[in-house]
């Protein structure tokens, strides 16, 4: 009987934090996040149509890549990693190459994401301009307080 309860409560307590994984994942949805914009900030109806015309134009412009060209690049990355480490002397040219890659992504990327934010704000009311640069202040300090440098 005891081990029933048991069973029971492990069954019960895995599909409520199954269930609960699944809508704490869904306010990722862009839909979700432009109803929170638009509640956050009291956006008109001609606002939230303009800014979702500018969130659909910039991922239409930004399509990330397939998961399968990620894991090959991923792949990529791994084997280059690899060599690098087996080779008897330190390539240290590429390894500069290889870093310099990865910043200038990065920095495309949050120049891309500046500008999709920039966009937004020059859709706001005088009112709800401060509003939005708080509401990513607060976001860029979570972010800054989740991520640790190892």
């Amino acid at each position: 009987m005891k081990l029933n309860i048991k069973i029971i409560s492990v069954l019960v307590l895995s599909s409520t934090i199954a269930f609960a994984g699944v809508q704490a994942h869904d306010h990722h949805n862009d839909d979700n996040r432009l109803e929170r914009l638009a509640k956050h900030l009291e956006l008109s109806q001609d606002q939230q149509a303009s800014i979702a015309d500018i969130i659909a134009n910039f991922k239409e412009q930004h399509q990330r890549p397939d998961r399968e060209t990620m894991k090959a690049k991923a792949q990529e990355m791994k084997e280059k990693l690899a060599s690098l480490m087996a080779s008897p002397t330190f390539d240290e040219l590429t390894v500069k190459a290889q870093l310099e890659q990865r910043v200038a992504k990065h920095t495309n990327k949050a120049l891309n994401k500046i500008k999709l934010l920039h966009a937004i704000y020059q859709e706001l009311t005088l009112e709800q301009q401060p509003m939005f640069l708080k509401g990513i202040e607060m976001k860029m300090k979570m972010k800054m307080m989740g991520h640790s440098q190892f």
